[in-house]
């Protein structure tokens, strides 16, 4: 089980999940649920995902 350390509250949280991108929205599932968050562009969405995935490689 991967443990992400989330400074502000001093508590411990999962990572996300999943991540999917379809056209102009992304789908996250993480430890609080599914949000489908919905973009003007594809390229937004996509911009969007990329930088999640950057957020969980550190």
């Amino acid at each position: 089980m991967n443990l992400q350390k989330v400074e502000p509250h001093n508590h411990y949280v999962m990572p996300i999940q999943y991540i999917s991108v379809n056209k102009s929205q992304v789908i996250v599932r993480d430890h609080f649920g599914i949000k489908n968050i919905t973009f003007s562009s594809t390229k937004d969405a996509r911009n969007y995902a990329k930088s999640l995935q950057l957020m969980l490689e550190f």
